[in-house]
């Protein structure tokens, strides 16, 4: 069941023949503009096999859909709000398995059609305050060692480039040492990764010089600055090795590693990576690495 059921769809639509080619189309003047939204979604899905019973519940405050394509650009992405997932069955080794977030979405924004000039991209995926009950946490850590805290991962970044070829067009190969395109800026509007009582975020931006592909072997060289904040490493690696996740060999790499790349913060068990591209080389808090 949905409440507050709400959708649009605008464009210009062709015959199926010419949609055959969506490159075509789209120079003949092919463009889609849909949205749908929903407030209150409730679903029960019951399952019966050789194994026994299942059955699933979902509960949501709300969500959406969108979906937009012109001979220029394409826009998708699609939200999901206030969920709650049971999952209970024969194969489940205890009463009932519980999921929940606080928000979920996935955004993509870019250029669809063969440029010589820049074009702006965006794209995000994110999911805020995810929890699972008490009853996962208990099969690796019954003593409650680590945090149960909601974990959220985000990845929101901006940016320009190009595509090299018409990637709507079924004749281009899209595989092939050759990429079909190329990236100019990246900016890290969020990114952020939380769970287990440790943080790691980053914020910065690049841009990339594609006429210099030696410098870093193949890659376009990056110039620009990315900070890396990380909380609470420490005491989840120590957690790990308590809980025999993490052998304490495995950790010495991890912690040798982290200290090569980051410094102390402003706050206890908090470290900091400044990495900067700059005249050819990459620098880790002002070392050079390369």
């Amino acid at each position: 069941s949905f409440a507050d059921l709400n959708g649009t769809t605008k464009g210009n639509f062709l015959n199926a023949e010419m949609m055959a080619n969506m490159a075509a189309a789209l120079n003949s003047g092919f463009t889609m503009d849909s949205a749908l939204s929903f407030g209150a979604m409730a679903m029960t899905v019951d399952v019966t096999d050789a194994a026994g019973p299942t059955k699933i519940v979902a509960n949501a405050t709300g969500g959406s859909f969108v979906v937009a394509m012109d001979k220029l650009r394409m826009t998708y992405g699609t939200a999901l709000n206030g969920a709650k997932f049971t999952i209970s069955g024969a194969e489940i080794p205890f009463p009932q398995v519980e999921l929940a977030f606080a928000e979920s979405a996935f955004n993509v924004a870019m250029p669809i059609m063969k440029s010589d000039t820049p074009q702006d991209f965006a794209f995000l995926t994110k999911v805020v305050d995810f929890t699972v009950s008490e009853d996962v946490w208990g099969l690796f850590d019954p003593a409650g060692m680590l945090a149960r805290d909601p974990a959220t991962f985000i990845l929101d970044v901006k940016g320009t480039g190009l595509w090299t070829k018409d990637i709507m067009d079924p004749e281009v190969q899209m595989e092939g040492a050759e990429p079909p395109g190329e990236l100019h800026s990246l900016d890290l509007t969020q990114v952020l990764a939380k769970a287990a009582g440790a943080e790691v975020s980053a914020t910065g931006g690049l841009t990339f010089d594609n006429a210099d592909l030696a410098t870093f072997e193949g890659v376009p060289r990056p110039d620009g600055k990315v900070t890396v904040n990380i909380k609470g490493v420490t005491k989840l690696v120590d957690n790990l090795i308590a809980l025999g996740i993490l052998s304490e060999d495995d950790a010495l790499g991890f912690r040798m590693g982290l200290a090569m790349v980051a410094k102390p913060g402003a706050g206890p068990d908090e470290l900091v990576s400044e990495i900067d591209f700059k005249d050819g080389g990459l620098y880790t808090n002002g070392m050079r690495m390369r």
